[in-house]
């Protein structure tokens, strides 16, 4: 089994942010991680997130946040996480949050310290590739209204696939990409009916978002040695909410 590498947003970060700056420090207070493991440890969950399962799918350990990389290559490590909690394809929230574009730089700068060690090792491993929205939420934050967003969302797939085929370039072959989840049904965008119905329109639009993306996805597909797969949030999403009731909650689709 080869390592894993993480890029992303909060859905896949598993301690990049930095516990001793007040601006960033939320994922490390309560009550994240109140489910597991028992205190917050930098994750955007109550328990595990994206990263932590497919590792597990994998028998692997979660891998090492960037943020804890020594550079130690002696140490038993099943790959690195770059993912940064609020981060998206282009610039997002601020400077202090990598896109992922700097997040693949970051890998490259530890892959040039040691040409030799990595060598063989990146297409036998593979990527976790996550892009849940933050470039949307940004661009509804700057611009008060979503009138821009249908013609923002096949810049941000673009970009996607060029982050990956950059990736690509630099050695690997493996990727598993997450599509969007239904927008239309987070907190955020619920607020306004008491958190009881998802926003039709803004659904709508993560489906385009999802159909433009697996269809640019086939460009890297065919790529000697690659292989991609598709992890579905959309309709993983609509699972558990069409099954909420049976956990004591509801939200109509």
């Amino acid at each position: 089994m080869g390592l894993l590498f993480v890029f992303g947003d909060s859905y896949a970060d598993t301690g990049n942010h930095n516990k001793n700056d007040p601006h960033l420090a939320r994922p490390w207070r309560a009550p994240y991680g109140e489910t597991w493991p028992g205190e917050p440890a930098g994750r955007f969950s109550d328990g595990s997130v994206l990263t932590d399962f497919i590792a597990q799918y994998l028998n692997i350990s979660s891998p090492l946040p960037y943020s804890e990389w020594t550079g130690n290559l002696n140490v038993n490590f099943s790959g690195i996480n770059f993912a940064f909690g609020g981060s998206g394809v282009f610039d997002t929230f601020g400077s202090e949050f990598p896109n992922i574009t700097v997040q693949i730089d970051q890998l490259n700068k530890i892959l040039t310290s040691n040409d030799t060690w990595w060598k063989g090792r990146l297409a036998n491993s593979s990527v976790l590739f996550v892009c849940s929205g933050n470039d949307y939420i940004a661009l509804l934050n700057k611009t008060g209204g979503d009138k821009k967003l249908p013609f923002f969302i096949p810049s941000v797939v673009n970009q996607i696939v060029t982050d990956l085929s950059r990736l690509y370039d630099i050695g690997m072959r493996r990727f598993l990409v997450a599509t969007l989840e239904p927008a239309g049904c987070l907190p955020s965008l619920t607020r306004s009916s008491n958190f009881s119905r998802c926003n039709q329109t803004y659904n709508v639009w993560s489906s385009f978002h999802n159909r433009l993306l697996v269809s640019e996805l086939k460009t890297l597909q065919n790529r000697a040695g690659s292989q991609v797969k598709i992890l579905d949030q959309f309709n993983s999403f609509q699972t558990v909410l069409s099954t909420a009731s049976k956990h004591g909650g509801h939200l109509s689709n």
